[in-house]
């Protein structure tokens, strides 16, 4: 299994599109429910609401596996690499809602806040999301089944990396976060 830069680097511009649907939809929603997110997300960090290393690790690594459980079974069901380019675009979606929302609410402190709180762990786990999806998409690619046999190993290994990182993102979460707030 060979890794392919360009596979890669799509997956990294989807996200990136997934970011910007994201900012553009915070700035375009209205009504109450707007509203509400931003009362939730002031009440969050005026409050000094913050969880422990467990339950970050808990509640990324729940949101990782589901993330990953696409990319992981497309080395035996490689229909589903299709579904693939979703993943990095919904986390995108997600970080340029949330990213926007905290500017909108809190200015240029909101700034310090996706300095501090967003960018810290993704920094770390948006490269090794879209590393394992690329890796799940070359491999799906393989026709011989021989071949898929040869390369799960490594494929397991990757995996099995990509969780020692998204621990240590985890940790560094609940680390700044306790620092924070």
């Amino acid at each position: 299994m060979t890794f392919n830069d360009k596979v890669f680097f799509s997956l990294l511009f989807i996200l990136g599109i997934g970011i910007s649907c994201g900012a553009f939809f915070e700035v375009y929603m209205e009504g109450a429910g707007k509203e509400q997110l931003m009362q939730i997300l002031s009440l969050f960090f005026n409050n000094g609401a913050s969880s422990g290393f467990f339950s970050s690790l808990a509640k990324n690594l729940f949101n990782w596996l589901l993330m990953l459980l696409i990319p992981f079974a497309v080395i035996y069901l490689p229909p589903l690499v299709f579904f693939c380019p979703f993943i990095p675009f919904i986390k995108g979606l997600s970080l340029g809602f949330s990213a926007t929302m905290l500017v909108e609410v809190f200015g240029l402190k909101g700034g310090f806040y996706i300095a501090a709180t967003l960018l810290p762990q993704n920094i770390i786990q948006i490269p090794v999301l879209c590393y394992l999806i690329a890796l799940s998409i070359i491999s799906a690619r393989s026709k011989n089944r021989k071949a898929l046999h040869q390369d799960a190993r490594q494929y397991y290994i990757n995996y099995f990396i990509g969780c020692i990182f998204i621990i240590i993102s985890c940790l560094l979460e609940s680390v700044l976060m306790q620092l924070i707030l």
